[in-house]
């Protein structure tokens, strides 16, 4: 059976597995793609689905003094399955 690359395998229903991640959050609330790094993953497989979603993602800027500013953020992304019944 051919695996869909574009999905991390999970041992077993019901898996649960954390990758850590840091990015910089741009003025705009854009994650800057340069600066993704991976800082823990139970395995690379889970390392570029990680990177194509933050690279889609978007925030709400930090804000100092009223004005929009870039930050570092180290992100949790959670990835589980449900039983399929």
């Amino acid at each position: 059976m051919k695996q869909d690359r574009d999905r991390p395998t999970l041992l077993g229903t019901g898996a649960m597995a954390v990758v850590l991640l840091e990015a910089i959050v741009d003025t705009v609330g854009r994650v800057e793609p340069s600066s993704i790094r991976i800082l823990a993953s139970p395995s690379p497989s889970f390392d570029e689905p990680t990177r194509r979603w933050a690279a889609s993602a978007r925030f709400r800027p930090a804000r100092l003094d009223g004005r929009a500013v870039r930050v570092l953020v180290n992100l949790p992304i959670d990835f589980a399955t449900t039983s399929g019944g």
